[in-house]
């Protein structure tokens, strides 16, 4: 795989999506440029190629297994990659999808880094929600930080973050780009809660600054998804 920056990915299953067609003529810019099937470990490899002029930033498969007898199931879902930051992936050879089982696939969803997207638009619509529940929790994080260094009846503002932080992630149904962000969050303040260094003059500030400033380029890397 072809990229110019460090990518992230998250894998999503949606289900009942629509039924696969076998010699399905539409094009994508990704194709699968082949298939191999390892009986052994009982998993399928599709590799796949950029064969659009644009970078990439998402990709995904419409999958159905074979089974025994032959016959296929219904689609159960669409499997891919998602580049949550960064230009995305350049034209040419890409990342293997591999997954379990005997399985054959169609490309279902591409979006391009320059907005645009081919396929699959509900699924393309709940990505982008993610990514923007992702930007969204990067300046709630940064709010909730800033608040408390600057509260002077504070001593411990890092109790009040972990606090407030979790207090976000008590509804019941929340965007799960939103979740995941602020979840990693909470996990990185309490580790620095629990440091012994806490005792320190001014290492408590420090560390909740190098969070703000963290949070802050992460949300300026996730905005180039967003176009």
């Amino acid at each position: 795989m072809r990229a110019k920056t460090a990518l992230f990915f998250l894998v999503l299953l949606v289900l009942a999506v629509p039924m696969i067609v076998r010699g399905q003529s539409r094009s994508f810019g990704v194709v699968i440029q082949g298939t191999d099937y390892d009986s052994q470990k009982d998993q399928t490899t599709f590799h796949l190629l950029n064969v659009s002029s644009k970078a990439v930033n998402a990709w995904f498969l419409s999958l159905q297994t074979k089974l025994p007898d032959g016959t296929l199931t219904p689609a159960g879902g669409e499997f891919g990659i998602e580049v949550d930051s960064g230009p995305g992936v350049d034209p040419g050879p890409m990342e293997d999808l591999v997954r379990p089982g005997d399985v054959i696939a169609v490309v279902s969803l591409v979006m391009y880094s320059d907005g645009t997207f081919e396929g699959n638009a509900g699924l393309q619509k709940s990505i982008v929600d993610i990514r923007k529940g992702r930007v969204a929790a990067q300046q709630k994080i940064i709010e909730l930080i800033n608040a408390a260094l600057a509260d002077p009846n504070e001593q411990h503002p890092t109790a009040k973050v972990i606090a407030q932080l979790k207090a976000e992630l008590v509804p019941k149904t929340i965007n799960s780009g939103y979740w995941s962000e602020l979840t990693n969050a909470l996990r990185n303040i309490t580790n620095g809660y629990e440091s012994p260094r806490m005792t320190e003059p001014g290492w408590e500030a420090a560390q909740l600054q190098r969070q703000v400033k963290y949070h802050q380029d992460r949300a300026a890397t996730l905005k180039e998804v967003l176009k």
